[in-house]
This record gives structure tokens, sequence and C-alpha cells, in this order.
């Protein structure tokens, strides 16, 4: 195997591992907003549009805050 090979089967092994959602913008914005400040979702997504410039679905937030969730409650 060359190096290349090598770089690709060890890529290749971190991918199949899953992964805890790290802490990007958009769950931050609403792990510190939906679940601190109680705020809807429907405001997240009026925050991200007016202050980043982010676009983003009402669906796509809701599937992400559900995994933070999760996430949280797996962890306690």
């Amino acid at each position: 195997m060359d190096k290349h090979e090598l770089i690709f089967f060890s890529n290749l092994k971190e991918l199949k591992q899953p992964k805890i959602m790290e802490k990007d913008l958009i769950n931050s914005s609403l792990h510190s907003l939906c679940i601190q400040k109680a705020k809807s979702i429907t405001e997240v997504a009026q925050y991200l549009k007016m202050k980043y410039r982010l676009d983003i679905e009402e669906i796509v937030l809701k599937k992400r805050l559900n995994n933070i969730i999760s996430e949280e409650k797996a962890v306690a």
C-alpha cells in the first residue's frame, strides 16, 4: 500500500465511529436560546438569519435540537 491508501483507510475508520455533535455556531445558538432561555425555534431561526445571515429551515433546527437533547440525556 502506498501513502495515499493508508490515509484513505485511516480516514475511513474515523468515519465509521459515531461522533458526538460538535458545538458549532448553530448548535451553540440552539443550546443557549432554546434550552437555556426557553426561546422558540422560530426565534432561533430569526436570530441566525439576522446576526449571521444564515437561512436555515426550522425542520433542520428541530432535528438538531432533538439530537442535542438526546445527547444530554445519554450523558446524564
